[in-house]
């Protein structure tokens, strides 16, 4: 007789991970369109935080020569900080044209003092200004890396920013993402995972007479939780018991996505 009580919870679980082929439940707050498994999340190299920081860690992120367009990669955080702890990966060496600075705004870029940015070495840690006078980090490409139609773009493996935050709700604005499988597929995280919601939705421009789509899902581990596609994509929901998850955006249509923006909330 012990054993019933033991199938009846086994049952209950299996039912709550309907949604998923591996890891924890993902408790859905809207009706959403599931995908199958994807492949891990990559390893991060995030510099480890000091008690009540994070690390907010963006990979797979094509950067975009931004001297005739606005390109940039534009985080804004909210953290009374008086700087943010950036890291680059994947910068060209010597690095003449990636610069990292601090910003105001999503939309559009605001100048800066030219002293206020910075042109770090792949993997090295900066530090940006923040609290009162600014508001987030850009991170962009003016210029280009080498020769040909290549060098007018760069291919960033990892991007991590360390702060202690006043919330861990946070803005992005994304360089333009190319349809197809030359598309980036930019993905984003928080470490370390606290309890609550993950919660995000897109927004973009696409070319005059085309709608445009974009796939948001939730990936924890080897198993996308959650994911929405359309020309405004959202998710919401929470992983029991909390573990870390990736919210990740490609471009599902069948034209070039550009002003793409996305708002996030991380638990």
């Amino acid at each position: 007789m012990a054993r019933l009580p033991l199938l009846m919870a086994a049952a209950l679980l299996i039912g709550g991970t309907a949604c998923s082929s591996h890891g924890p439940p993902f408790l859905a707050d809207a009706p959403t369109t599931t995908a199958t498994a994807t492949t891990p999340a990559p390893a991060s190299s995030a510099p480890s935080t000091t008690p009540g920081d994070v690390a907010l860690v963006i990979t797979d992120l094509r950067l975009i020569n931004s001297e005739e367009s606005d390109s940039a990669l534009r985080v804004l955080v909210e953290s009374g900080a008086p700087e943010l702890a950036v890291k680059v990966t994947g910068v060209p060496n010597p690095n003449k044209v990636i610069l990292v600075c601090p910003t105001n705004a999503i939309q559009p870029r605001t100048p800066v003092p030219g002293s206020a940015c910075v042109t770090p070495a792949s993997g090295e840690t900066v530090k940006v200004p923040h609290g009162t006078a600014y508001k987030g980090v850009e991170i962009v490409q003016v210029g280009v890396s080498g020769a040909g139609a290549a060098g007018n773009a760069t291919a960033i493996s990892e991007i991590t920013i360390g702060y202690p935050p006043a919330s861990r709700s946070v803005q992005f604005r994304l360089p333009p993402l190319a349809q197809g499988e030359s598309g980036s597929r930019p993905s984003f995280r928080m470490t370390p995972v606290g309890p609550g919601t993950y919660q995000a939705t897109a927004t973009f421009s696409a070319a005059i007479g085309s709608q445009g789509e974009a796939e948001l899902s939730v990936v924890a581990g080897s198993a996308t939780q959650n994911t929405a596609r359309g020309p405004g994509p959202s998710v919401s929901g929470a992983l029991k018991p909390p573990v870390e998850a990736t919210l990740r955006l490609r471009n599902s249509g069948s034209v070039a996505l550009t002003a793409v923006t996305l708002d996030a909330q991380f638990p």
